[in-house]
């Protein structure tokens, strides 16, 4: 029982999620951005995609840019074996053995909040250069800037591989240390044990555990009917939650000029949709 009432309360959390972006689930992060850095005394064998140094490879991780002599362009790190061995995306072509090479940090873990991950991104900033960071399609950011990508400060962010790698990328990827300030939509934290608090207001509590009863009823024998009144209430409690959740009584409501907030790569990026069959 105690298995299903675990099943019952993570569905009920999971429609709770998928229900709206909440705005008592909003947070602030920071993400801290890695300076480019070099590694001397690096061995590179033409035609191959390893990697070797005796100054060690301590501060690299996996899918850093890597540029040095013979290394193509856009050649990122794809396996680190040790300290002292990597393996690249992309072959070396006649490069001078041994080199000093870069690494470019281009992506970060996603920022995780006291309770849940992230979900969806509300804002995001950099506090040194006061820009607001825009998001970039990666399929429209590659067909309109041509490669290599400078170094620079970043003035896009790219989830392509948040869903593989559960990181966002920063274009161009950073050339100097520093700080980007996150906002964020998370998610609810999903109870595990009877002690946890749930992830929710208390004016919200009682339409998610009636929602849970509901889908605990329905494993039950002969328990369908008490639990479609119990979906119901809780049906009843997610709207008025969402209701309640909207309301802003200190909002000014106003049109603003269309020009608000667009950058040209989300305008092309636009143009591109709108032509697309």
């Amino acid at each position: 029982m105690l298995a299903h009432a675990a099943d019952a309360i993570q569905q009920a959390f999971e429609d709770w999620n998928n229900a709206r972006h909440w705005n008592f689930a909003k947070s602030t992060a920071t993400i801290t951005l890695v300076a480019p850095f070099t590694v001397a005394s690096t061995t590179i064998v033409d035609g191959s995609t390893a990697l070797v140094s005796s100054a060690g490879f301590g501060s690299v991780v996996v899918g850093d840019v890597v540029t040095g002599s013979g290394i193509q362009a856009e050649t990122t790190i794809i396996t680190k074996t040790d300290t002292s061995n990597l393996v690249m995306s992309r072959a070396a072509v006649t490069p001078t053995s041994p080199a000093t090479v870069t690494f470019n940090r281009r992506d970060y873990a996603l920022p995780t909040a006291t309770a849940g991950t992230t979900k969806y991104i509300y804002n995001i900033r950099n506090p040194a250069t006061g820009a607001v960071l825009h998001p970039a399609d990666a399929r429209y950011y590659d067909r309109i800037f041509d490669y290599p990508i400078s170094a620079g400060d970043p003035q896009y962010y790219d989830l392509f591989p948040m869903g593989e790698l559960g990181k966002i990328r920063f274009l161009p990827f950073p050339s100097a240390a520093g700080t980007i300030i996150v906002k964020q939509y998370r998610r609810l934290g999903v109870p595990s044990t009877g002690a946890d608090v749930l992830d929710i207001p208390q004016d919200f509590e009682y339409g998610i555990l009636a929602m849970a009863k509901g889908y605990f009823a329905l494993d039950k024998t002969n328990g369908r009917e008490l639990g479609i009144d119990w979906l119901a209430i809780g049906a009843k409690k997610l709207t008025e939650a969402i209701a309640a959740d909207h309301k802003q009584p200190d909002e000014d409501a106003g049109f603003l000029p269309s020009s608000f907030g667009i950058q040209p790569l989300q305008a092309l990026n636009r143009d591109i949709r709108d032509n697309e069959y």
